[in-house]
């Protein structure tokens, strides 16, 4: 799966960028989509309110062999991690 490519000129949300990730919006660590080790959980929500993207997302806690999803979901409840990326690549012209 490739990441929605964006031009510098573009504009936030960019029409239709967000098609398809409403279709499947996987949860991945460091925008890195090359392996399922790599998939932290799943979108399972998101709006646009002022121009920021807000996503609510389920941690695969769930799955025990998932130790980076139970680190990061720890990290998060313990306040060390605030914020993630949406994990879309933005190319600049």
């Amino acid at each position: 799966m490739k990441p929605w490519i964006a031009t510098g000129k573009s504009s936030w949300p960019p029409a239709g960028s967000l098609i398809a990730f409403q279709k499947n919006a996987p949860f991945v660590d460091s925008h890195n989509y090359t392996s399922i080790d790599c998939l932290l959980g799943k979108v399972v929500d998101f709006r646009v309110k002022n121009r920021q993207l807000i996503e609510t997302v389920k941690w695969a806690i769930d799955v025990p062999s998932n130790v980076l999803a139970i680190k990061g979901f720890a990290m998060m409840q313990a306040g060390y991690l605030k914020a993630v990326s949406v994990g879309f690549l933005r190319k600049y012209e």
